[in-house]
């Protein structure tokens, strides 16, 4: 079984990872990536540290092209250097980012800007689109733009895709399967109608639909992380599944966490005085079990008060940017009472992702606070493989 897969809104490759993980423990499946889609600079390195061998011949031969050749390539291509505007000018960045993305792009046939793919650009058939458009525009902690068709807002990329499959149709080249990911908010009431229509569109295509809300911390990742999933398969009206059976065990969250080497948030002293007032009914052997809130250190951000213990159940869910991107934990550090900040590499574990991975994209160049970004937009790997698993091992 060798099955061939789009990633679009690719990210740093959580789907691909998950695959991996899959192809793995199942010996008779096998995948390619046919082609990626993903604007976001830093998420292309990412990527390509995570899934490409940076000293292969066929990495280093690209590296290793004529710059007028790179920039000319690059020029003609939307790319963006904070996931938000397009960058204005390529040649701004160093020669060495330029040469990446550029190796990174080739390697992975990225189209990078789904507003601008055309059907002939894609590698078909394939058997597999993922599409984790973006959440801004959705989400509670966003602004609620929404995601109406032409309304040009971030989360309206999401027509993009239809369009897409749209044109496919008509060279009767589908994939057999599509899976959604966002966020539960989704499917809130000034939401719902898009979805449904969205949905309508799948099934006049000839998709049937399952939709589930799925949360990390069911599927071994100490992290509460809820994430609405659409799945659909062409030319079968009894598709149907769940994931009643799926038991897993959870482990502990101090696993994913490298103590010794956290380094204390600010205000550290004002969290522990904090916790020790307004926490002072609490025995010390429950001390690191609980999660604390209202410590009233930061009095205009709520998020900033939580601190978690480290024989917690889990972590908040990890983000982008903000106070959940550095969330802080209640531990034993050197035999002395600390308050934390969660790290770049405690985020990418708290995906699915490995310590290797984490240390790949450091050694391709991205910072720990680009890190921790690309952890909070990712898709948390162990869902994804349970989601695949199904699709492709038991439904098969």
């Amino acid at each position: 079984m060798n099955k061939k897969i789009f990633e679009t809104f690719a990210g740093i490759g959580s789907q691909a990872k998950a695959l991996e993980k899959l192809s793995h423990d199942f010996n008779d499946f096998n995948f390619s990536i046919s082609n990626t889609c993903e604007w976001y600079t830093e998420a292309i390195l990412g990527y390509s540290a995570i899934h490409n061998d940076l000293n292969s011949k066929e990495y280093k031969n690209l590296y290793e092209e004529e710059l007028d050749v790179i920039i000319s390539f690059l020029e003609t291509k939307t790319l963006s250097s904070n996931s938000k505007e397009p960058l204005k000018d390529i040649k701004k960045l160093k020669e060495d980012k330029i040469r990446k993305l550029y190796a990174s792009i080739k390697l992975n046939n990225n189209l990078i800007d789904i507003t601008k793919v055309k059907v002939q650009d894609i590698n078909a058939p394939f058997d597999l689109l993922t599409y984790s458009f973006p959440c801004q525009d959705l989400s509670i902690a966003g602004k609620g733009k929404g995601m109406s068709e032409n309304s040009n807002t971030r989360s309206s990329l999401l027509w993009n895709i239809l369009q897409l499959l749209n044109d496919l149709n008509k060279l009767n080249k589908l994939p057999e399967y599509l899976v959604m990911e966002n966020v539960p908010a989704i499917k809130n009431s000034n939401h719902i109608d898009n979805l449904n229509k969205f949905k309508d569109k799948l099934n006049n295509l000839g998709y049937t639909n399952v939709e589930f809300v799925l949360n990390a911390i069911d599927y071994g990742i100490p992290q509460n992380r809820k994430r609405y999933f659409l799945i659909s398969k062409l030319n079968d009206d009894s598709f149907d599944f769940n994931f009643d059976d799926i038991k897993v065990d959870l482990p502990k969250f101090s696993d994913f966490l490298d103590i010794e080497n956290m380094k204390p948030t600010n205000r550290e002293n004002q969290y522990l005085s904090s916790i020790k007032k307004l926490y002072s009914n609490v025995d010390k052997d429950n001390k690191f079990k609980i999660k604390y809130k209202n410590l009233n250190v930061y009095p205009t951000f709520n998020q900033a008060n939580i601190v978690t213990g480290l024989e917690s159940k889990c972590i908040s869910t990890v983000t982008f940017s903000g106070e959940n991107s550095r969330q802080r934990v209640f531990a034993k550090q050197n035999n002395e009472d600390r308050v934390l900040q969660l790290g770049a590499k405690e985020n990418i574990l708290l995906m699915g992702f490995d310590k290797d991975d984490y240390f790949k994209l450091k050694e391709i160049g991205l910072s720990d606070e680009k890190i921790r970004g690309l952890a909070g937009n990712s898709i948390v790997v162990n869902v994804l493989y349970y989601i695949f698993k199904k699709i492709f091992i038991n439904c098969n």
